[in-house]
């Protein structure tokens, strides 16, 4: 009688002292700026139970098949510094510590792309806005990604790139200046030295932009030159320091990135509580008491014998 025998190998197992299994379950479980940690399981025995033997392992790894690393360690993991941009084959078998003679087989290939290490999004993404003047100052807050876009732990110091655009669907340029003025433009002179201006805002069809504040020009009764303020987005200003008994004329525009736009109406106001355009209906005896008060009217317009004052 003649009796064979034969041994079916199976991966991963090992049958004898001088066979080595397959390391199992090659994986990447954390990253820090493009250093991997790559962990595996031990070799299974006959019985199915891990191999307890003293053993050590040999990595290697490559992109492209050329600048093959390798490193022998004697543990289930290894450290390994790749290079952005690049696609690797990673290998793994197992081998006696004390006989590096006594080597099992390689594992499988885990292939590992460096672009599947970026970071996730970040987060929580916050936001809060804080104006100076024409200014404005906005402070983002976020988390900081805690996994790679693959869910591999990730504590790598990053760097972050921000961008941010105008909400306003309109091209640069396509901006237009505001092509309606204020609204409701008030002036009212209730001190003998200043006047009160107020003001609506533009109607949006004549906006062209984002509306980032309003000029107040004006001038006093013969003066060719027109004082300033630039008040930004509120819609009142009071004009101080002015001549009591003046005549002084009044306008507003508003203003985008591309300039000044179309200004008001022009009002007109004699500082210290009458407005110019009522003079002509006043009664005699409120003429004369606001004349007598105010330094003479006569250089702010003429009588006209024809008006009943």
């Amino acid at each position: 009688m003649c009796l064979t025998w034969a041994m079916i190998s199976l991966p991963g197992f090992s049958y004898a002292s001088n066979t080595l299994g397959i390391p199992t379950d090659l994986r990447v479980t954390s990253v820090h700026d493009l250093t991997i940690m790559l962990t595996w399981k031990r070799p299974l025995t006959t019985a199915g139970t891990p191999d307890n033997s003293s053993l050590s392992y040999i990595v290697t790894f490559s992109s492209g098949g050329i600048n093959i690393e390798r490193q022998i360690v004697t543990t289930e993991s290894a450290q390994l510094d790749l290079v952005v941009n690049k696609q690797y084959n990673i290998f793994v078998k197992a081998i006696q510590r004390a006989n590096h003679q006594i080597q099992g087989v390689w594992s499988g290939a885990l292939r590992v792309d460096t672009k599947d290490l970026a970071p996730a999004k970040p987060a929580n993404l916050q936001m809060t806005n804080r104006r100076n003047g024409l200014t404005s100052t906005i402070t983002v807050r976020w988390d900081k990604p805690r996994t790679t876009v693959q869910g591999i732990t990730d504590t790598s110091i990053l760097k972050y790139y921000v961008a941010y655009t105008n909400l306003e669907s309109k091209r640069e340029g396509k901006y237009q200046l505001p092509s309606k003025s204020p609204t409701s433009v008030k002036v009212v002179s209730s001190t003998p030295s200043s006047i009160n201006v107020s003001w609506g805002p533009i109607p949006k069809e004549g906006r062209n932009g984002i509306i980032l504040g309003f000029v107040v020009f004006y001038r006093e009764d013969g003066s060719s030159k027109w004082s300033e303020r630039d008040v930004t987005l509120v819609y009142s200003l009071e004009l101080t320091g002015l001549t009591a008994g003046k005549l002084y004329y009044v306008t507003v525009a508003g203003y985008t990135k591309i300039g000044r736009g179309t200004k008001s109406t022009r009002k007109s106001i004699i500082v210290g509580g009458i407005h110019f355009n009522d003079i002509h209906n006043l009664n005699k005896q409120t003429f004369l008491f606001a004349r007598s008060i105010l330094f003479p009217l006569e250089t702010c317009f003429r009588f006209d014998p024809k008006i009943p004052y």
